[in-house]
């Protein structure tokens, strides 16, 4: 398991951007082999911001494996500031697996992961959109 963190992001990310609020992904329409894809599973795309992760490129791990290890890390609730263990995952419950996951750069040189996955809940505060159903 892999510590990591979701990155912010625009509702839009080209043009100009009114809103202030940002949230941390987008569910996306596309279409994988999935089973159940877009009637209990809808995906979403996420940029990861993963700490040390040219050491873990550089000990030989892929992208699908770092971010198999880091949806690991955000399926685990977190406990809040009271000590007391949430019931559900901030996110939703994401899959084991990864559909895709691929190694980008910053405008500052630091790279990042982005990652395709599929989650369980249609829709969620936390990212832009809707899961749509089919």
């Amino acid at each position: 398991m892999i510590e990591c963190s979701l990155q912010e992001m625009a509702q839009y990310t080209w043009g100009p951007n009114n809103t202030k609020r940002s949230r941390f992904g987008r569910y996306l329409s596309s279409s994988y082999p999935l089973k159940d894809l877009h009637k209990k599973k809808w995906l979403v795309g996420i940029n990861v911001d993963v700490p040390n992760l040219k050491g873990h490129i550089d000990s030989d791990m892929s992208p699908e494996d770092i971010a198999v290890d880091c949806l690991e890390f955000l399926n685990t609730p977190q406990r809040t500031a009271t000590g007391r263990r949430r019931r559900k995952p901030t996110y939703g419950r994401f899959d084991s697996m990864p559909v895709r996951a691929f190694l980008k750069t910053k405008s500052s040189g630091e790279p990042y992961l982005q990652v395709i996955a599929a989650t369980n809940q249609r829709k969620s505060k936390m990212f832009w959109g809707n899961g749509h159903i089919r």
